[in-house]
């Protein structure tokens, strides 16, 4: 009898058989949890917002949308690539969970960059995510409180560990060719995206094109090759001037030099305000202060600059006389503060009237020691009452010896604070703790009518540190105090309510944010107003007092300039602008019209783009020209200190 031999069956890997219905129907999970990973964060980066006013060149309106697009989809590949790789071979489960913690944290950190850069304009870098966990000062800075932040990354914890968890069990019991097709499907689409688009990216950016530039520049991390691109180095950049030489003779300078004997103390009480804009002291916002304006001789409101628009920069500036750039430079060298050693070494008081003001921008190693600092919460609609309290009393009980006292008021910082009495400009929605929500909804609000209960909430803060300010000048004038005084009235930084595109401040530096208030009064002088030609900087202040103490030249060596003396032709001036933790990731350049955006590098500024002042869209190459000619000019107020070893700078006296 013949026998029957079945038939030879071949066993082949899942992922090259044709797969059954069955397996199709038990692989739909898998592709909609891929699909809608991807989809999600396509949503998050279409909302990424690249401020600046710029003409498209041809498709890039369609174009610019696909850039960002590319980064959802690079995640999405990412992910479905690790799972492909992770379960075609045997992989312990603990390093499987390791990497797939990873990708999802990178994921969750592509969000929290698109959230917080559409919010507040910072690019949220591995350095500034460092620097939140180490220091509270720039998560203060963005108004936001420490405890949201722990929440915050806890709810990111639970998020990534349940996405964990989820996948493993949906991508185990998938066929291999349900990962492997979609990977394939994912990378392809990746591919298909970001070659024209990074193509076309590629030949704007070789004729330095403003749009493309500041498109590829505010970007979570860069998916180009920029550097490897033929005639990149032909992108516009600028000389850093700095010469690493005179920083450290500079610093060395003031480590061995004892400070100068004061010709005419003065007491000086310096009043800052934080996110004060250029037009907020008016009769009906500030009226208190409105009152002692003709006690100022010197009030500028229309052009005079925050050296940055963001607190440490900005405070940096106003109590050095040197631009935010040399920040670092300041803390590496361990050398405190060079006007307040002054001071204290000519036996001032000087008293810091919160602490917790200079301590949230990460400056207290600017105080010499023998300064006394307040121990006053930022804040809180009671810090700034407390703080004059304390002020008050300290002034009826010191002794009479010359003073420095600086007063942060910082109820004028976001989310804006004030008490009921207050309230005066409605409606004004109350913010606390618990209102997350209406926080977030008034950050990212829009419209003109939801920009409204927002000016009021600003205005409502302006008028109760108005109140405070009234307290301290009205005790200045009851006790004659004003007769050997030098006041100063100030704001760290501007503040934007959607003029230029953004909400508050520390995003790209524009008229709004980079624009406040100097106001001056000076003992001994007549009470006729000086008059300022031409544009002014927080880096000035310090210049100017030290003309106002008898000084005949600028003995600290500032990279400002007295504005008691004649100014020089400014026709641009060099500023900070927030994105760095330490040295400014941007320096702007501002003219009459113009204000461009240079990207840090230790050897050169890549140019980032560029806006009008007034809001309309570039056009032409006038803006370049313009930095030609003056670029070099500006190294003297930002990135080149003075050469302590010649003569300082002398004063000269305008009458």
């Amino acid at each position: 009898m013949r026998k029957v031999v079945p038939p030879l069956t071949c066993s082949r890997p899942d992922d090259l058989t044709t797969p059954s219905s069955a397996q199709v129907a038990k692989a739909a999970p898998y592709g909609w949890f891929v699909a809608s990973y991807t989809f999600l964060l396509a949503v998050v980066v279409l909302c990424i917002h690249v401020h600046g006013t710029y003409i498209f060149v041809p498709l890039f309106d369609v174009v610019r949308h696909l850039f960002h697009l590319q980064y959802a989809i690079f995640a999405g590949a990412l992910l479905s690539t690790v799972l492909y790789l992770l379960y075609r071979a045997p992989v312990p489960r603990l390093l499987r969970d390791i990497l797939l913690i990873a990708v999802y944290f990178e994921s969750l950190w592509l969000v929290f960059w698109v959230v917080v850069h559409r919010v507040f304009g910072i690019e949220l870098g591995p350095a500034m995510i460092v620097h939140i966990l180490m220091n509270h000062a720039p998560v203060t800075e963005m108004g936001v409180d420490p405890l949201e932040v722990v929440v915050a990354l806890g709810v990111a914890a639970v998020v990534v560990l349940l996405l964990t968890l989820f996948t493993n069990r949906v991508a185990s019991e998938q066929p291999h060719f349900v990962r492997k097709r979609s990977c394939i499907v994912l990378v392809g689409l990746f591919l298909l995206i970001h070659i024209p688009v990074q193509t076309y990216f590629a030949h704007y950016v070789r004729r330095n094109n403003s749009a493309a530039l500041a498109y590829e520049d505010c970007v979570p991390f860069p998916l180009d090759l920029e550097c490897l691109l033929p005639g990149a180095h032909h992108r516009v950049s600028l000389r850093n001037f700095e010469s690493s030489a005179l920083t450290s003779q500079y610093f060395e300078h003031f480590r061995r030099t004892a400070q100068p004997r004061i010709p005419h103390p003065q007491n000086i009480l310096w009043i800052n305000i934080e996110s004060l804009r250029f037009d907020a002291i008016t009769a009906e916002t500030m009226p208190r202060l409105w009152a002692f304006r003709d006690e100022f001789q010197l009030q500028l409101n229309a052009d005079h600059w925050s050296n940055a628009n963001a607190t440490h920069f900005a405070v940096f500036s106003m109590l050095t006389g040197l631009s935010g750039y040399q920040l670092p430079a300041l803390v590496s060298s361990g050398v405190a503060d060079p006007f307040l050693m002054m001071l204290r070494d000519n036996g001032y008081s000087v008293r810091i009237g919160k602490k917790a003001h200079l301590e949230s921008a990460d400056l207290l190693g600017l105080l010499p020691s023998g300064v006394a600092a307040a121990e006053i919460g930022t804040g809180l609609e009671r810090g700034d009452p407390l703080m004059v309290d304390q002020y008050l009393w300290d002034r009826r009980t010191s002794r009479p010896n010359p003073r420095f006292d600086f007063l942060a008021f910082d109820t004028t910082h976001w989310p804006y604070h004030f008490a009921p009495e207050d309230a005066i400009f409605q409606p004004a929605p109350p913010i606390n703790s618990s209102s997350l929500l209406t926080r977030g909804w008034m950050h990212f609000s829009r419209s003109e009518s939801d920009l409204v209960p927002i000016r009021n909430r600003y205005r409502n803060a302006c008028y109760a540190a108005d109140q405070q300010i009234g307290r301290v000048l009205e005790d200045l004038q009851t006790r004659g105090a004003l007769q050997n005084s030098i006041v100063i009235i100030t704001g760290d930084h501007g503040e934007e309510f959607e003029e230029r595109g953004q909400i508050t401040h520390s995003a790209v530096l524009n008229d709004f944010q980079g624009r406040t208030v100097l106001w001056m009064h000076f003992p001994n002088r007549p009470s006729e107003s000086i008059s300022v030609n031409g544009p002014t900087m927080h880096l000035d202040i310090v210049p100017t007092i030290l003309q106002a103490l008898g000084f005949d030249r600028d003995v600290l060596y500032t990279q400002g300039r007295s504005l008691l003396s004649p100014l020089p032709d400014r026709p641009m001036l060099s500023l900070s602008e927030q994105g760095g933790v330490a040295v400014p990731e941007y320096r702007c350049l501002v003219s009459d019209n113009y204000v461009s955006r240079w990207r840090y590098s230790p050897s050169k500024y890549l140019f980032s783009g560029v806006q009008r002042r007034d809001g309309q869209v570039v056009t032409g190459k006038r803006w370049l020209r313009e930095v030609r000619h003056a670029y070099r000019g500006t190294a003297d107020m930002y990135e080149l200190l003075p050469d302590v070893s010649r003569p300082p700078r002398e004063f000269v006296h305008s009458g």
